[in-house]
């Protein structure tokens, strides 16, 4: 994508602006078809279970019910008690808490193998 830059920066950050109030409206109209995507699925998936269908098909699609298993936490006691034990890591995301990173090096705490950096940002306000 080519994009012609305004001369000034003041132009530059009215255009970044419009850009991304475009984005967010269509972001917003993505978010309501969205909502009524899934009360057609939730609607189309309870009337499978009080028929008790498996599928159907329209004259522009088949739908089916799909499964998929999900993996939920509900003890972390046992579940990290587990991975310590059985030395399993690759059960664990490799992601730091960024609320108990941040509290901690604010009290002087050194996480070892954490280093924190300055992710720089533009700030956009309306004027």
């Amino acid at each position: 994508m080519s994009i012609k830059f305004p001369t000034t920066i003041g132009a530059c950050i009215d255009a970044l602006y419009e850009a991304r109030a475009k984005r967010l409206e269509l972001t917003k109209q993505v978010e309501q078809m969205k909502e009524i995507e899934n009360a057609y699925a939730e609607h189309i998936l309870n009337t499978f279970d009080k028929s008790e269908l498996k599928g159907a098909k329209g004259e522009l699609a088949t739908a089916g019910i799909k499964q998929t298993t999900v993996y939920q936490l509900s003890d972390w006691e046992a579940f990290i008690n587990y991975v310590e034990a059985n030395q399993a890591w690759e059960l664990l995301r490799k992601q730091p808490g960024s609320t108990a990173c941040k509290e901690r090096f604010e009290a002087g705490v050194v996480i070892p193998g954490i280093t924190p950096f300055v992710k720089i940002d533009l700030s956009l306000t309306k004027a």
